[in-house]
């Protein structure tokens, strides 16, 4: 992990503009819908669908919000938030540090997004 997406799992969200990059409406074969940008530090993250079928817009809007919007309150070490019915947070990965892991949100059907690599 880059030092700026260290940066980016740290930091507590902004209110500024919105800056999210998207390069297609449904998830292209790689599963990378583009990047979000942490307001607060300019640090960016690409965003990718890691389970089910959400849309990439879905994808970077919950991955937006989860970053920037200041209304969204993330708690403890694991920045847990819930943004309309996603599941967010900052997980442990078995194969990687906690500082080394990238921020995920999870919705009820099990459709999955991590946000930064």
């Amino acid at each position: 992990m880059t030092d700026a997406q260290a940066r980016l799992s740290e930091t507590q969200p902004a209110t500024t503009a919105t800056q999210v990059t998207t390069t297609a409406e449904l998830p292209p074969t790689s599963a990378q819908c583009g990047t979000v940008t942490n307001n607060l530090n300019g640090a960016t993250a690409p965003v990718i669908i890691i389970a089910g079928t959400p849309s990439c817009r879905v994808a970077l809007s919950i991955s937006d919000r989860y970053l920037n919007d200041r209304t969204v309150a993330a708690q403890g070490q694991g920045r847990f938030a819930v943004i309309d019915g996603w599941n967010c947070s900052w997980p442990y990965r078995p194969d990687r540090s906690h500082a080394d892991s990238y921020l995920q949100c999870v919705d009820p059907t099990g459709n999955a997004v991590k946000i930064g690599d």
